[in-house]
């Protein structure tokens, strides 16, 4: 065979490649389109149905289904106020309306203590019992932040006073605590943890499509919580039916579903969001602190800040906007911080934390001793 039909073979085959590559873009592409068309037009749709209910609509004196509704629905909000839950402990109550049609937003800095906060409603909300039925209270939660399996062993280190740090120390009887924990707490739905890769789909709790989909599927399979928790926010950035969308568009997005829920879905809804890292300065509004979540802030019942303390072993939590509960704006409670769980800032634990303050100072005047024994032993040597 000659090389100039060698050369054309050749020239044949990379052609042939280039053109079903060109074949598997422009499909993707269509896809892509389609998908993106599909969104737009289920909300005009959606907008068309809303205007054209608008239209139709009396502004006259409300009719008796219409008051019905707004009887049954205060019934309920009353009812589920009557049944509200412990918010992480009773230096909460009557500020935080932990029940049902309430969108809970929490704000802190990275590294402020969100995960441990996470762990410490699930861990309390768990130790009630629904006051109608008897049952132990169940939580959902929803994370971006933590694998699942690491989430459960907060919990059970809550429940056996438990230190959840250094991993690499804890014992053989500590990790078959957290196993059995986990099948105690996963098994009947007391606690569920939908992570990032829950059953095998990856991006689930980072696209609003994923979110949406965990709340269509537990209203249509009638699964109801005491209580979902979503950690967190910022972490929610792409939409697989739009993902020209930035960032800060598909949050808006999910501000509005959460909202939706809030209102259908028989449970409250906490939400984690991130603030930034001058959350000291409280001349700047705190809607405005929270990363791109000014609509969510809107949106929720009720905004409250995590302000860690780390040398006194405290978190100052602030409230920053309250509907329907004692809580006023500026509102501050204070909790100590004892082996990960948030404690009442009592004389107990004030006295605890002197004790620990003088031991650290000790320590460092007995290492700046040994420091200086050691410098004037190196002088001697080198002048020796």
């Amino acid at each position: 065979m000659s090389d100039e039909v060698k050369n054309f073979q050749q020239d044949w085959v990379i052609a042939q490649g280039i053109e079903k590559k060109k074949i598997e873009l422009q499909a993707k592409k269509n896809l892509l389109d389609e998908r993106r068309y599909d969104n737009e037009l289920e909300k005009i749709t959606k907008a068309d149905r809303d205007l054209e209910i608008a239209k139709n609509t009396n502004f006259g004196a409300l009719g008796p289904d219409q008051i019905s509704k707004l009887k049954k629905d205060m019934r309920e909000y009353v009812e589920a106020a009557k049944d509200g839950m412990v918010f992480i402990n009773k230096i909460f109550s009557g500020a935080v309306p932990f029940f049902r049609k309430n969108l809970i937003v929490v704000g802190a800095r990275t590294g402020g203590g969100k995960s441990t906060a996470v762990a410490n409603i699930v861990y309390e909300t768990i130790r009630q019992k629904n006051k109608k039925t008897g049952e132990r209270r169940k939580v959902l939660v929803i994370t971006n932040e933590e694998k699942a399996e690491d989430f459960y062993s907060r919990i059970v280190s809550l429940s056996k006073n438990y230190h959840y740090v250094n991993h690499d120390k804890f014992t053989d009887e500590m990790t078959a605590e957290f196993e059995a924990g986990i099948q105690a707490l996963a098994s009947n739905g007391t606690v569920t943890v939908v992570d990032d890769t829950f059953n095998g789909s990856s991006g689930l709790t980072k696209t609003l499509e994923g979110i949406k989909t965990i709340f269509s599927n537990l209203i249509r399979d009638k699964i109801y919580y005491d209580a979902v928790i979503l950690d967190y926010y910022q972490s929610i950035t792409t939409s697989t039916d739009n993902p020209k969308l930035d960032q800060y568009k598909v949050q808006e997005l999910v501000a509005q579903l959460l909202d939706d829920m809030k209102n259908h879905y028989p449970a409250p809804i906490v939400v984690f969001a991130q603030s930034r890292v001058d959350d000291k300065d409280h001349t700047i509004p705190f809607d405005i602190r929270l990363k791109g979540a000014k609509l969510l802030s809107d949106k929720a019942t009720l905004t409250i800040e995590m302000i860690p303390n780390v040398k006194d072993l405290c978190t100052e939590w602030v409230i920053h906007k309250s509907r329907f509960t004692e809580g006023l704006s500026g509102t501050g409670f204070v909790t100590g911080y004892e082996r990960g769980r948030f404690v009442e800032y009592d004389e107990r634990f004030r006295m605890e934390v002197e004790k620990i303050k003088e031991k650290r100072a000790q320590n460092k005047l007995m290492a700046n001793v040994f420091d200086k024994k050691d410098g004037k032993k190196d002088n001697t040597e080198n002048e020796t």
